[in-house]
């Protein structure tokens, strides 16, 4: 991911619900559920290296 979303905190908050609702509906190990848990990390560090954002 290559952007920085203007919201960072909502989109957070929108891919923590997107993994949950993988993750009950597909299973922890399924391609989907892991990619977007990989997603939500990158969103995460971002988070991490830019905290006035």
């Amino acid at each position: 991911m290559f952007y920085l979303p203007y919201n960072l905190e909502e989109e957070i908050e929108n891919f923590r619900s997107l993994l949950i609702e993988c993750a009950l509906s597909m299973g922890f190990t399924h391609p989907k559920t892991v990619e977007v848990s990989q997603e939500l990390d990158e969103l995460m560090n971002i988070q991490q290296l830019n905290p006035n954002h």
